[in-house]
């Protein structure tokens, strides 16, 4: 496969803005499945649309956006090491300001102020989700950057850090509320923890790699190819094997005893094949459709991916805590219509907001 010297793949690339659209959309979908349906996520999933449900809600989601995220960063026109950092502080502490919006207000809102509720509360606070190992993640890739580190370094230095977390997370035990919550923004700790760095940065590492290649190969139809018989050959492989040795496949992306986010060698595997086959699909698929309208959705969709990340979920925190108080009415036949329903609301107030931006900015100051 020929890289040329020069940047040959400059600006947006249609298949990068359909797979973070449809990682959003999973997002959302497994979201209600959570938090909003009546179905237990604890137990391992049976049901054919609760196991596909599931796995879109998995390997299709979180790991697609933490691709993209790796991809983003090798795009952008704002990638210098200090922007980075600086980006990554911004992003990390609007997380837990996030996190009092979302959960922690609309809690105390419904239950009322008390010792007890406070300390939960203060639980709600510190959730570590996505956004806070994004921030983290955008502060490691600059001080790798600032270090002169190459691709292949920062993908060297992830698999390490996974192993590592893998380690530490078997070996030590965290007791106190502190240890708990600031172990667990970089190895698995409990539940709080559902993304922890060490065990996930592989994906924006490897998003980096891809990016390397992409923006640098001027025959992508030869890449995608490729990518895509690779994928299918170690997805089937590794299926297979798994399923010789009684490995049930569903450990690697189910809800269940929080396996899906204790991230491991095996789970990369399966998620990196999986992501492969799914963006070079998308690679072909839209070379045979081309709708403006809906391409012009969906590269907004990719383009303003946090923006409508944070507001799906303060409609489900507010939603659940204030409205329809913890009670969940969803089943598994209903999680797709409604999920489908608020991606539609969210991105329609996405572009509310940011019209209401663009409009602010370009409003004369007063004198």
């Amino acid at each position: 496969m020929n890289l040329k010297e020069d940047t040959v793949n400059l600006g947006r690339q249609r298949e990068l803005d359909l797979v973070k659209a449809l990682a959003i959309f999973f997002m959302i979908i497994i979201h209600v499945y959570e938090e909003m349906s009546v179905i237990d996520s604890t137990v391992l999933c049976t049901k054919p649309l609760d196991v596909i449900l599931q796995f879109l809600g998995g390997p299709l989601a979180a790991p697609v956006f933490m691709f993209s995220l790796g991809l983003g960063l090798s795009y952008s026109s704002h990638r210098s090491p200090e922007l980075l950092i600086k980006r990554g502080i911004k992003l990390f502490l609007l997380s837990y300001l996030f996190n009092i919006v979302r959960f922690s207000i609309p809690y105390l809102l419904a239950v009322g102020w008390s010792t007890e509720t406070a300390q939960f509360a203060l639980y709600l606070t510190l959730h570590i989700d996505i956004l806070p190992f994004a921030g983290l993640s955008f502060i490691l890739t600059g001080l790798l950057k600032k270090w002169n580190i190459s691709v292949y370094g920062v993908v060297f230095i992830a698999v390490l850090l996974q192993g590592t977390g893998l380690v530490i997370t078997s070996l030590c035990e965290f007791d106190t509320l502190v240890g708990v919550f600031l172990g667990g923004l970089f190895i698995k700790t409990g539940i709080p923890s559902y993304f922890p760095l060490f065990q996930w940065y592989i994906y924006p590492a490897l998003g980096l790699l891809f990016a390397k290649y992409l923006r640098h190969i001027e025959d992508t139809d030869k890449l995608y190819k490729t990518m895509f018989a690779v994928s299918a050959a170690v997805l089937f492989s590794f299926c297979a094997t798994m399923h010789a040795i009684g490995f049930d496949i569903r450990n690697l992306f189910t809800l269940a005893d929080e396996l899906y986010y204790d991230q491991n060698f095996l789970h990369t595997c399966f998620i990196l094949a999986c992501i492969g086959l799914e963006l070079s699909a998308v690679h072909f698929v839209l070379k045979l459709v081309h709708l403006p309208r809906v391409d012009k959705v969906i590269g907004f969709m990719s383009s303003k991916l946090n923006t409508i990340y944070i507001i799906q979920w303060l409609i489900i925190g507010w939603l659940g805590e204030l409205i329809l108080n913890e009670t969940s009415y969803c089943t598994t036949t209903t999680v797709v219509p409604v999920g489908i329903l608020l991606t539609a609301v969210s991105v329609a107030l996405a572009w509310v907001y940011c019209k209401l931006v663009k409009k602010g900015k370009k409003a004369p100051a007063k004198a």
